[in-house]
């Protein structure tokens, strides 16, 4: 997140399955999360590693996208609730 300096920053998460056995069984990835300013908004990356299935970066992108995507309509709302 952009601190009061205008600085990035970034947090890192290492996530765990608790599914029953099979699949997703004892799977871990990682998760990297950065923010930047970037004009009169910040730059958000999300870096999902650490995926074992060949199908699941493009499934956890579509995932990510959906979540930025709630974030933003809720945003929108939020600012014309407000007037901004």
């Amino acid at each position: 997140m952009p601190t009061s300096h205008g600085h990035s920053a970034s947090a890192v998460s290492t996530f765990g399955s608790r599914a029953a056995p099979g699949e997703h069984a004892g799977a871990q990835s990682q998760v990297r999360v950065a923010m930047t300013p970037s004009g009169n908004g910040s730059e958000l990356q999300i870096h999902h590693a650490k995926l074992l299935r060949d199908a699941a970066p493009a499934r956890h992108a579509g995932g990510w996208r959906s979540a930025i995507d709630q974030r933003e309509a809720l945003l929108a709302g939020e600012e014309s609730r407000h007037g901004a």
